[in-house]
């Protein structure tokens, strides 16, 4: 009796130790994905914005960063990146914004991308798919520099609308 139970105990534990013969899930390496990378191109800012963008030193380092994550390779290089874009994103955050950018739509577009990147440092330490996330990123990038163009182009008196 006992060798009968020895023997059905070696039989549950080889069974459990078979491969599972579901669907398998083919990873696509990281490396892969991100080198030669085709991301979404940036917002093109209008000459008028370019020059005021130009006098705030914080929203240059910030653009300059951005700009580096096209020439990101590997997963190391782009935590790198992200680490410096968290920084740069601080001192823009904590700078002072030229008088025409120092807008609600601004700062919730700023804030928007910051969600962003923090959800694709994320994905990098939860070892996710982060391609994706990137590419939500750039958007939100994007739609915040448009935001600067629309503000320019806006004759709108915002003071005329709160005095109802």
């Amino acid at each position: 009796m006992v060798r009968l139970r020895f023997i059905a105990l070696c039989l549950l534990l080889l069974s459990g130790c078979r491969d599972a013969t579901g669907p398998q899930e083919v990873a696509v390496s990281e490396e892969e994905n991100l080198k030669g990378a085709e991301f979404p191109k940036k917002a093109v800012l209008r000459a008028d914005v370019r020059e005021i963008i130009n006098a705030w030193p914080e929203f240059r380092e910030f653009e300059s960063s951005m700009e580096n994550l096209y020439r990101v390779e590997n997963r190391e290089e782009l935590q790198l990146l992200l680490d410096e874009l968290i920084e740069k994103e601080k001192a823009l955050a904590e700078s002072e914004y030229p008088e025409l950018f120092n807008r609600p739509q601004v700062f919730s577009r700023q804030k928007v991308f910051k969600t962003h990147l923090l959800q694709v440092k994320a994905n990098l330490e939860y070892r996710t798919e982060t391609r994706e996330a990137v590419d939500v990123m750039i958007e939100a990038y994007n739609i915040l520099c448009n935001q600067f163009n629309v503000l320019l182009n806006s004759n709108v008196d915002t003071d005329l609308l709160s005095d109802e």
